[in-house]
Parts: structure tokens; sequence; C-alpha cells
């Protein structure tokens, strides 16, 4: 399959952080293993007092990444982790976080619009391989537009251990049920 332009890309980055905000995060079920993407995206690692986690981040330039807004936690909190080369973990800190000021955590409950993007800087450069991915103007995809979904996140709801590793699934946008996010599915509706 070619790969997409990069304004698809792009938004295909993204479409994990718009997604979590009206549902609660989903396995990527029919996702399978995919280093295509592998120079644009990387882990953002949370951790807290009782909990630690992961979320996927679109690479901009060597320092800063675009991640979801309930993936920020306190600096000392997050680093950014990808494999070198010869794959070896890199784990690197997070200098700067900034949450999108129209950012909600309470959206759901309140039923109202939250814009759930993020940026963040890290403390020092990630590796020359990635290259920062370009930020398309204008509107959304198209409904019916072919899309690819790329990120390391969970393949069975609710079980950690099967996140991790980048992996994509092809999809098509669809008409919104709501006017606050980008949604898509399955076009052969064989991915539930």
């Amino acid at each position: 399959m070619p790969l997409p332009p990069l304004r698809t890309a792009f938004w295909l980055a993204i479409l994990p952080a718009l997604a979590s905000l009206t549902v609660p995060a989903r396995a990527l079920v029919g996702a399978s293993p995919d280093g295509r993407f592998a120079d644009r995206v990387a882990m953002v690692l949370l951790r807290g007092p009782d909990t630690a986690g992961f979320c996927s981040a679109l690479v901009l330039d060597s320092r800063t990444l675009l991640t979801a807004a309930h993936c920020v936690k306190a600096t000392r909190d997050m680093a950014v982790h990808y494999r070198d080369a010869s794959g070896a973990p890199v784990i690197i800190p997070v200098e700067a976080a900034l949450a999108h000021p129209l950012y909600r955590p309470d959206a759901i409950r309140a039923r109202v619009v939250s814009i759930d993007v993020a940026l963040i800087r890290t403390a020092r450069p990630l590796d020359p391989r990635f290259g920062g991915a370009a930020l398309a103007a204008g509107e959304g995809p198209p409904i019916g537009e072919p899309v690819i979904l790329t990120g390391y996140g969970t393949t069975r709801d609710g079980d950690w251990k099967s996140g991790g590793e980048l992996r994509s699934v092809a999809l098509a946008v669809r008409a919104p049920a709501s006017t606050v996010l980008i949604w898509a599915a399955d076009p052969d509706g064989a991915i539930a």
C-alpha cells in the first residue's frame, strides 16, 4: 500500500488524541506492526504515584512533539522513548509541556468541546533519523478519505502489555457522530 500524503499521516497520528475527547481509550484492534512511520512517531512515557503508562507522539522537529493533552504530566514524570538503530532503548527527559489552552479534562462529563492536544519539548534533540512532520492548514480530511492510524497503543482493551510496538491500521474518515472529533472506521467494516 503506498504511503498516504503527509497531510493524511498528520491527521492519523493525532486521531488517537482527538478520539480521546469523547470516549475512553480503546485498543487499536486489527493493527499490524509497521515501521514506516518510525522516523515520525515516538513514545511519551508517563509515571505518577499510582500509575504509569505511555502515549504516542508525532515528531515536529528534533525537540518538539505533538501528543494528547491528557498525556501531559509534570515534566519530571514524563520522558520521550524510542529505540536507536541498534535496538537499544533511548529515554530523553521532557523539558517543557504545554497543553492546548482549550483542553478540558472534564469535557466528557461536562459535554463541552475540548482540544486534547499538547506540545512537548525534550531536554536534548532526538536521534537525527527523526524527520519532522509538516502540519497541514485548513479543513481535515474529507469523508471517505483513506487514512492510516499509527501509534504505540494497545491491541487489547485494558491490556497495557499488548502495547509498545509501533503499529498501523488502515481506516477511512467517516461522518462524525459529533462536531468535536475526526471519526475513522475500517472501510470494509471488518474492524470493530
